[in-house]
């Protein structure tokens, strides 16, 4: 990044905008990892309703949610301390007396937003493994695989780039770095390659799932559901736009980036929560009709069928039992709807 304070004279400070982003980026960023948060919450309850182990996409997509929750506390810090949202100019002298720590901050959560950003996508990328075989699967360990390294490279040369290695993050050491341009356009390559990744691991599950034996709409509902990865590229795309914001010598211009990426993060994590989301929808309304319905016994059955009926409630309850019916079958049923026997040489 330029540097963050360049010189304006006061003659020009009247004409110049004043507005402050600070505060819009805090709500957006805390919303945003909120929301995330419930659907990763609701994706966990699913597992422990239906009294099942965590899989390595569920580890990964808490570690994005960590990682997602030091981005905002790192972005927090920046704004409470050092101002950051406002103009370059109307910079509070914090920023200027303590640059090294301002610098620190600011590389430590980039780094963390790669974090949340990769394995949110390796999450949804791991789940998409248990659904496909043979050069699929090659094809979608190819994506994860190549994706981390690009993400990796963007993420490594904010630490590297530098001789001595330690200016990279503190500016006040004597030393040469290399041009900005190289980082950001590894930054914008990154983007670009995991934006293209999501729009394909979006479209995967539609192969998949459309040669099954099922009804149409059933086909679609489940397609559907395990393609909300398109929204998270869409928001990539818009991402990667935004990245050269990063040269320009006002901060002001990088509030959006950093909205961005948090959002992408988010979305991701969403994306990767639905297709539980959608069996739990489905199972609360089967419990809903179950609960009224009513089981009509007659106490004489042979003599007075047709004269009088005793009904009953029966109460049907939400409950592991109603999860977790036919083991290891339904585990599967539950992240994607779709009979086991469909998939034979699924397994975990």
């Amino acid at each position: 990044m330029s540097n963050p304070y360049p010189p304006v004279s006061p003659e020009m400070l009247p004409f110049l905008p004043h507005n402050d982003a600070g505060r819009p980026l805090l709500i957006s960023a805390w919303t945003l990892t909120a929301v995330a948060t419930v659907f990763l919450g609701l994706r966990l309850y699913c597992k422990f309703l239906g009294n099942r182990r965590l899989y390595w996409d569920d580890f990964a997509l808490i570690g994005a949610w960590v990682a997602l929750i030091i981005d905002d506390a790192l972005a927090t810090d920046l704004v409470k301390e050092f101002g950051f949202g406002k103009h370059s100019w109307d910079l509070p002298p914090a920023i200027q007396l303590n640059l090294d720590k301002f610098v620190l901050v600011l590389e430590l959560r980039a780094t963390f937003t790669i974090i949340a950003i990769a394995w949110t996508k390796t999450a949804f990328a791991i789940t998409l493994l248990r659904l496909t075989g043979g050069w699929t699967k090659r094809f979608v360990w190819f994506i994860i695989i190549s994706m981390n390294i690009a993400l990796g490279i963007s993420g490594l040369l904010r630490w590297v780039g530098c001789t001595p290695v330690r200016k990279s993050w503190t500016p006040s050491v004597p030393g040469t770095c290399l041009p900005q341009r190289v980082s950001l356009n590894a930054d914008i390559f990154s983007g670009a390659y995991s934006a293209c990744m999501d729009l394909t691991l979006a479209m995967l599950p539609w192969k998949v799932i459309w040669k099954l034996q099922m009804r149409r709409a059933e086909k679609i509902g489940i397609a559907v559901a395990m393609s909300m990865g398109v929204f998270a590229g869409g928001v990539a795309i818009v991402k990667t736009i935004k990245l050269p914001n990063l040269a320009s010598p006002d901060l002001y211009n990088a509030t959006q980036l950093f909205i961005w990426d948090i959002t992408e993060a988010s979305v991701t994590m969403m994306a990767a929560c639905i297709p539980i989301l959608r069996i739990l929808l489905r199972e609360v309304r089967a419990s809903t009709r179950r609960y009224y319905i009513t089981d009509e016994q007659n106490s004489t059955e042979l003599q007075s069928r047709k004269n009088t009926a005793e009904t009953r409630t029966s109460r049907a309850t939400f409950s592991k039992q109603d999860f977790s019916r036919g083991g290891s079958f339904q585990e599967l049923k539950m992240d994607f709807g779709i009979e086991k026997s469909l998939f034979p040489s699924w397994s975990r």
